[in-house]
């Protein structure tokens, strides 16, 4: 849970220049900077989203069989580890948002405009 929770505090350091930049509260930011920073909270999203899956996986494994201490045991620690990998998953969830310059959300996805001489499909 160590790494999940040195992830997170990692993804938001990086993010928080980017949002105060993104904000006018920062005057400079590299673009490679606030690059590797969305590529960080992205992979941060997803590798948490993908341990929420295998941990609560395990947690629903030795549900049946919670009698039995040792099992008791391992679904609380995997419990808790999907709890870590939640915090991850949104930590990262969050700092993409921030990484989002406003007014080019729908500026890229524009078709470019047709030849006169082609043929419709």
């Amino acid at each position: 849970m160590k790494r999940s929770t040195s992830g997170k505090v990692l993804c938001r350091w990086f993010g928080w220049a980017v949002r105060r930049y993104t904000q006018g509260r920062r005057p400079s930011l590299s673009g490679l900077r606030a690059a590797r920073t969305l590529v960080l909270a992205q992979s941060a999203a997803l590798t948490g989203a993908a341990l929420t899956g295998w941990y609560l996986a395990h947690v629903l494994l030795v549900a049946g069989d919670l009698d039995v201490a040792a099992l008791r045991g391992k679904a609380l620690w995997a419990g808790l580890a999907a709890l870590a990998a939640v915090t991850l998953t949104v930590a990262g969830v969050v700092v993409e948002r921030w990484c989002r310059v406003r007014g080019s959300d729908g500026d890229d996805d524009e078709t470019p405009p047709r030849s006169a001489n082609a043929t419709p499909a």
